[in-house]
């Protein structure tokens, strides 16, 4: 089942039966849970049952922050974020009544590491892995498995920003496979990011450092972070806390157990 605002995701829909595949399309907005919910049950109604959800849609509205309008700001965060939201409630009932579902998100580059003229963007991207992040923590019990993949791929959306050697080696079936394997039932792991693009595929992780602790009988003041910054920022030897709580534990361990 493919969603777009757009008529023209019925033509391929009409191509992708051309060359022998399954497929419908449903005509609405991500951001209205009406549309969502509409697509997910003709989904269902024609095959049966829901197992993979792939939330990509997605737009551009590039500025400044001081340049940047409410609208903009709305609109990007309610395509990308809310509207994710919006297609996960829709199947999560399937899924989970029926103890298996595979959802994958489209995060980004620009929301992992920043990019001028983006901070909607950006905001709305990284808002993803931590969604994302909740509902694998969330879906365990579920059996519904969730994923982040930051793909590099020249779609409509980058079509009038990117040059001709921009586009040259990001064709998104360089992508599909990545997102496939993350979909298939084969694949164990849970809340994956990875990167994606142009022949390469890599696992991006958020990470901590060991960083340091205040001595017993010291105060942890201004000057203390100052004169500590090096240890507090020495990324050797960090990992990547699989939850919050396990966060926690790592700030809060009592000194004589290293636990809480």
């Amino acid at each position: 089942m493919l969603t777009d605002m757009n008529e023209a995701v019925q033509d391929v829909a009409a191509e992708i039966q051309a060359e022998g595949g399954e497929c419908a399309a449903a005509i609405g907005s991500v951001s209205n849970r009406q549309d969502c919910e509409r697509a997910v049950q003709a989904a269902i109604e024609q095959w049966g049952q829901l197992d993979i959800l792939v939330n990509n849609a997605g737009v551009l509205r590039d500025r400044t922050l001081e340049k940047q309008s409410d609208a903009d700001w709305d609109t990007v965060l309610d395509v990308h974020l809310t509207g994710a939201r919006n297609m996960t409630l829709a199947a999560w009932p399937s899924m989970s009544a029926r103890k298996y579902g595979r959802i994958i998100n489209t995060t980004s580059a620009s929301g992992l590491y920043g990019n001028f003229g983006q901070t909607n963007y950006a905001a709305a991207k990284m808002g993803l892995v931590g969604f994302t992040k909740s509902c694998a923590l969330e879906g365990v019990r579920h059996g519904v498995n969730a994923h982040c993949i930051a793909p590099i791929a020249h779609t409509a959306m980058t079509d009038k920003l990117w040059d001709d050697s921009a586009k040259a080696g990001t064709d998104p079936a360089l992508v599909s496979p990545v997102v496939a394997y993350l979909a298939s039932s084969e694949c164990r792991e849970n809340c994956m990011i990875l990167a994606a693009g142009g022949g390469y595929v890599a696992r991006v992780a958020v990470i901590e450092a060991l960083g340091a602790r205040v001595e017993h009988g010291q105060s942890l003041n201004a000057e203390w972070v100052r004169e500590n910054f090096a240890r507090i920022s020495d990324m050797r030897n960090a990992d990547a806390p699989p939850s919050v709580i396990q966060a926690l534990k790592k700030a809060f361990r009592a000194e004589s157990t290293g636990e809480i």
